[in-house]
């Protein structure tokens, strides 16, 4: 078995959403101070790389992080791949994609987090695309940059309408060095009491299946 690990790494100098402040990463123990141990400690946006928006992320009412339906986020997960500039129904009709319960798509996105500043133009998801997400009953579904909905005229409704029907949403997956395919995707959030979103290790097993 092979694991693919799909995460960005969290470093001070990340791309963030629009440009945004970027982690602080402090290592506030040092040995080669003379200290027993190396300790560190960060300070961070929790839609900074990689990670899972609960509904509350755009729900006022909708469920926190914590109480995330794990299971969601942990299963049988098909990689597919698309150079259109936005997907849409008609791009996922067109995609003749298998029956699959949880989907990561693998975009022209490929690239862009090595930019290092915040690209406006990424490849996401639109309405008509999250409804037929919806319909066809996915469970989870991932994106190759760090929104799901695309910057220009963001308005939400990509998000709510996953969200409001129990599509666990990924973001900020790294598929660059990762086959169209079918594999056991692992993304379990940090459990933060209460929040909107966290962050996660996400791999992706091939030959788990099997």
């Amino acid at each position: 078995m092979r694991i693919h690990d799909i995460s960005i790494p969290i470093a001070s100098d990340m791309v963030s959403w629009d440009d945004g402040p970027g982690p602080a990463v402090d290592r506030y123990l040092r040995i080669e101070d003379g200290e027993l141990v190396n300790n560190t400690r960060v300070l961070l946006d929790l839609h900074a790389g990689t990670h899972v928006d609960a509904p509350y992320h755009f729900l006022g009412d909708g469920g926190r992080i914590d109480a995330v339906d794990l299971s969601r986020l942990c299963g049988p997960c098909y990689v597919a791949h698309t150079t259109a500039a936005m997907i849409d129904a008609s791009v996922l009709d067109g995609m003749q994609l298998p029956h699959v319960e949880r989907i990561l798509f693998k975009t022209n996105n490929v690239g862009l987090y090595a930019r290092r500043t915040f690209v406006r133009d990424y490849v996401a998801l639109d309405l008509s695309g999250a409804e037929w997400l919806v319909r066809r009953r996915i469970k989870a579904v991932g994106i190759d940059y760090l929104s799901i909905e695309q910057f220009e005229g963001m308005d939400g409704s990509v998000h709510r309408a996953l969200l409001s029907n129990d599509v666990a949403i990924l973001e900020a997956v790294d598929l660059a060095n990762v086959a169209v395919g079918s594999y056991f995707l692992v993304a379990l959030p940090i459990k933060v009491a209460g929040a909107e979103a966290a962050p996660v290790r996400a791999v992706l097993l091939e030959g788990a299946l099997a």
